[in-house]
């Protein structure tokens, strides 16, 4: 999702609970030449979430959140990072040109 959203233009920030996973994912994203950053966080935590927030405020804020999941830990990272669209994806649900229709679409 990170790699096919950079193809779009856009600079990524990567969050994992697996900061290796995270890293991996924002060396693809590199090797396009766009920016990415990678922070481990999971976003059930409530720590993970405010550094989380923080850091994209860090880099200038979010045009876009993009999340795996849902239920209150999602309501509350969404709330945290304040990004101005915000998409929700579907446990399991990782078909970027799915995505990128439904940001098209508005």
């Amino acid at each position: 999702m990170a790699v096919a959203l950079s193809r779009a233009g856009a600079a990524v920030l990567c969050a994992d609970p697996d900061l290796a996973a995270a890293e991996r994912t924002a060396t693809l994203v590199r090797q396009g030449r766009v920016a990415a950053w990678a922070v481990q966080g999971a976003v059930d935590d409530e720590v993970d979430v405010a550094l989380l927030a923080a850091r994209a405020r860090d880099l200038g804020g979010a045009d876009l959140l993009v999340v795996a999941g849902g239920g209150a830990a999602t309501t509350t990272l969404v709330a945290a990072v304040g990004a101005g669209r915000t998409v929700v994806l579907d446990p399991g649900e990782v078909d970027a040109d799915v995505v990128l229709a439904r940001l098209r679409s508005g």
